[in-house]
């Protein structure tokens, strides 16, 4: 976040935070193991990502698992240089339209974003508009995720699904 308030929560309010938000305490305590050296700004957004993100998708495509047509998901994970953003939301723009010389790529992205990175998310996006299929297995039992960076791209198995199952107010197991 680059107004730094990430830099500057403290572990009291990220306790208060968890109170607020109801956060079951197995679960905090799942992702603090999971993230030894995590500030206590970046086990909120990591929290916060679940909960409004990631829990809530896998919850749709849970429900589409077996109906007609097919849910596929992926997770861009490639750290943005730039002012620590990291994987932030809408970073991905770039790589999906294979734009990273723009200047709204670049001011995210910065100058050195991995063309490979791009080729490779522009060409699912391109598959999947032309044929419904982007390349990897579609949803199910499995919970296939296609995780585009750091690295090369590759399918994940039930990424965090250890997290995942910490929020089961909010989840239906499958």
């Amino acid at each position: 976040m680059p107004s730094g308030l990430t830099e500057r929560l403290s572990a009291f309010r990220l306790r208060l935070a968890l109170l607020k938000f109801r956060v079951p305490g197995a679960t905090a305590r799942t992702y603090r193991a999971n993230r030894p050296g995590a500030t206590p700004g970046e086990l909120l957004g990591a929290l916060a990502t679940d909960l409004l993100l990631r829990v809530p998708l896998n919850r749709v495509a849970d429900a589409r698992a077996g109906a007609r047509g097919s849910t596929h998901l992926y997770e861009f994970g490639w750290p943005s240089p730039v002012l620590r953003l990291g994987a932030c939301h809408a970073l991905e723009i770039g790589f999906v339209f294979d734009t990273l010389d723009k200047p709204d790529a670049v001011a995210l992205a910065g100058a050195d974003a991995p063309q490979e990175l791009a080729d490779a998310m522009h060409a699912a996006w391109v598959a999947f508009a032309g044929s419904g299929d982007p390349g990897w297995p579609a949803w199910d039992a499995s919970r296939p995720v296609m995780g585009f960076g750091p690295g090369k791209p590759a399918v994940l198995r039930a990424p965090r699904d250890e997290e995942l199952r910490g929020w089961a107010p909010y989840r239906k197991s499958p």
